[in-house]
């Protein structure tokens, strides 16, 4: 997620916003502390009107997305940090009649299969499903042949899917 920000900090974007999943849950939490650590390496503040909670809720993120877009100087970039946001964000935006990029720079969380076919086509992080998968197996197996050790998190590196929707050319 920081990776995302910085990169919208690198093209110009000063104000931008965090639409953010369910409160409490560690993966939502994890994704708002990427975009503090963002923010943080691209040397802006953080201004709280500009993290919002869509729960994973559509109808609540477009509720927020509204709102943010009705604050007396609205965000120029919104990372949304998961896919039914981030559609959510783009819906209330074009019926706003706000062109992305132009007007409204879009990232999200969770590349999709189909996150080309948005035009403009959809910046992203990809997590890499199969090697998250495969880590998994190894701790489980690991478990069921006796392994008694502290339980750990695996991180595995996700990576950023440049498309049109962050205002620069896509990459892959």
């Amino acid at each position: 997620m920081g990776r995302l920000v910085k990169h919208l900090a690198d093209l110009g974007h000063r104000r931008i916003a965090m639409v953010a999943g369910k409160d409490g849950l560690t993966t939502s939490e994890e994704r708002v502390e990427g975009y503090r650590m963002g923010l943080a390496a691209a040397r802006l503040p953080e201004l709280p009107e500009l993290v919002v909670r869509g729960g994973s809720d559509p109808e609540r993120t477009q509720a927020v997305v509204a709102g943010l877009l009705d604050l007396p100087e609205p965000p120029t970039a919104i990372v949304a940090a998961q896919n039914t946001m981030v559609i959510a964000t783009m819906r209330t935006l074009r019926r706003r009649g706000l062109a992305v990029p132009a007007d409204v720079a879009v990232v999200g969380f969770d590349d999709f299969e189909w996150a080309d076919a948005f035009s403009p086509g959809l910046t992203t992080v990809a997590q890499d499903a199969p090697r998250i998968g495969a880590a998994a197996v190894r701790l489980l197996l690991a478990r069921i042949a006796g392994d008694e050790s502290a339980p750990r998190a695996v991180r595995i590196p996700a990576m950023v899917r440049h498309r049109e929707s962050c205002g620069c050319a896509a990459t892959g």
